[in-house]
């Protein structure tokens, strides 16, 4: 794929009128190409001309890019930070800027087979635990980690699990970062953990739940 910078070189002004037009040239690069912005860039609401320099640094990445789809001969020309949001680390940004690029999903969840929770009620408690350990290891093989409180029954960890990666997908990311899946949000009372997690049981509001008093969830 073969793209220059040619006409989207854009001078900073004051001129809202000005600055909306060259934003809208400016996505309508990325439209052309078949790219979507939302996948990669975050809208700055009411401020086009920081959106315009975000965009035209990201365009020219693309054309960069498409002249030259090799990370290592990139970097070498100085091109080490893809200007991809979210922003997690070097390695996790150009998997995700090229995945983009290449039109590749840019997010995972669990297959089929492992994901459906229909049946859950109907199990026993060997099974629950066997198809516990077939989510985890899936999930550890491409770097997320279950860190549940110890103790916690295989049955209130897998659906735990299978809600939580039915509502929000996995980001593909390079080898070494990790994900960790705690299942805590701080808020006791509202934690499938709670009976079992001992940090709970010393908390003052959960020590209200637990009395039958009011808790509380900063």
């Amino acid at each position: 794929m073969k793209q220059t910078a040619e006409g989207l070189t854009i001078r900073t002004g004051h001129n809202t009128r000005e600055a909306l037009e060259r934003n809208r040239v400016l996505k309508l690069f990325f439209a052309r190409q078949g790219l979507r912005l939302d996948d990669v860039w975050r809208e700055t609401p009411g401020d086009p001309e920081i959106e315009n320099r975000q965009l035209l640094e990201l365009s020219r990445w693309v054309c960069v890019y498409g002249a030259c789809p090799d990370r290592a001969k990139l970097e070498d020309m100085g091109y080490l930070y893809p200007p991809v949001d979210p922003d997690v680390n070097p390695d996790a940004d150009w998997v995700r800027f090229e995945r983009w690029m290449q039109g590749l999903p840019l997010t995972w969840t669990l297959p089929d087979h492992l994901s459906t929770s229909e049946d859950l009620h109907e199990v026993d408690d060997a099974e629950a635990g066997r198809r516990l350990e077939e989510v985890t290891a899936y999930l550890a093989e491409r770097n997320v980690v279950v860190d549940f409180v110890e103790g916690v029954p295989a049955r209130p960890a897998l659906e735990y699990l299978l809600k939580t990666t039915r509502e929000q997908p996995f980001d593909y990311t390079d080898e070494l970062t990790v994900t960790h899946l705690m299942g805590c949000t701080g808020c006791c009372e509202q934690c499938f953990q709670e009976p079992w997690c001992e940090m709970a049981r010393d908390s003052y509001w959960s020590g209200g739940v637990s009395a039958g008093r009011e808790g509380f969830c900063g």
